[in-house]
């Protein structure tokens, strides 16, 4: 299992994972050692262990997931994104009881007929062809996040991570018009749209678009996350991210600042200089400046999904 932990002397604490899988441990003394478990998203173990887990201290766990044990209990635990056609749902070989767990988005490429498990548990969104919605009804039974369609016989292109398209790209010009685009992860387009090549565009996460193409794309949009609109020249952050005086004194124009993940404002950044080279800003995430910039930080935020504040205090949102 992979994960953070920490001993204090008399036992092990594990924090920080999104995925803790336990279904490697079979007896209860292989837990006896653990004595707390925090900040986890979710916790994969084997049903005879449920009691031995309740009993130790948790804090922040987002989902525990039973797994049974047994000689002829065989768990496929898949971390996604995971892409899978409808026939391999069916599982046609399968051989005792079978159980799948997706961790993360799944989209399904075929049309289901069949889930050949007996268990099917996905921590995630779900994506699939229209004709798949009795079979996945009756097959999966623990899901955690929305289940959506898009018309059977569409070419489904995916991109996943931190994604970047022009505009142009959304034309779909050597493509099919009943074509669906998946994004998942941070997505963003970073200049106008004039046409739209795709018959949907699914986010999974977030998106950032030209707010002169809101109308154009808002008509095409599913979105299972936040979708935020700017004007102006985007300048596109990801993860975290430290600007000094000289990286704005750099710059040749204003900018729309975006940011996904957590981003620092220094003390040498002065409020002339933030107004002159910022004309917004776009929070996916954390933000951060000294107590004389918070204003004008939270001035030039015209999308904020997150939090922004004094360095090194809690805001308000986070109290």
């Amino acid at each position: 299992m992979s994960n953070e932990a920490t001993s204090n002397g008399q036992g092990r604490e594990i924090a920080n994972v999104g995925v803790l899988d336990l279904t490697g441990l079979k007896a209860a003394d292989e837990l006896a050692n653990v004595t707390a478990i925090s900040n986890v998203g979710t916790i994969l173990v084997r049903q005879s262990l449920a009691g031995t887990l309740a009993a130790i201290k948790t804090a922040n766990v987002g989902l525990i997931v039973p797994i049974p044990d047994g000689e002829h209990v065989k768990s496929h635990i898949l971390m996604g994104p995971v892409r899978m056609s409808g026939e391999a749902l069916a599982n046609p070989a399968a051989e005792g009881q079978q159980i799948l767990v997706i961790m993360g988005p799944l989209t399904i490429t075929t049309p289901v007929e069949k889930v050949g498990y007996d268990q099917m548990i996905v921590i995630g969104p779900v994506i699939a062809p229209y004709g798949s919605e009795t079979a996945l009804g009756a097959g999966i039974t623990k899901l955690q996040g929305p289940m959506l369609f898009y018309p059977s016989g569409a070419g489904v292109k995916i991109q996943e991570g931190q994604v970047k398209l022009s505009g142009k790209a959304l034309a779909n010009a050597n493509g099919d018009p009943e074509d669906v685009l998946v994004i998942i992860g941070h997505g963003a387009i970073t200049s106008p749209v004039e046409k739209v090549g795709y018959k949907q565009i699914v986010v999974l996460g977030q998106l950032v678009a030209p707010r002169e193409s809101q109308a154009e794309l808002e008509d095409y949009l599913t979105v299972t996350g936040q979708a935020s609109w700017y004007s102006g020249v985007p300048r596109l952050f990801n993860g975290n991210e430290s600007f000094a005086a000289a990286f704005f004194e750099f710059l040749n124009e204003p900018i729309t600042l975006i940011i996904n993940g957590i981003a620092v404002i220094e003390a040498d950044v002065t409020v002339e200089l933030l107004r002159a080279k910022v004309t917004e800003i776009v929070l996916n995430g954390m933000l951060e400046g000294p107590k004389q910039l918070v204003p004008v930080l939270q001035a030039l935020t015209i999308e904020k999904n997150g939090t922004i504040s004094v360095t090194g205090e809690v805001s308000d949102d986070d109290a």
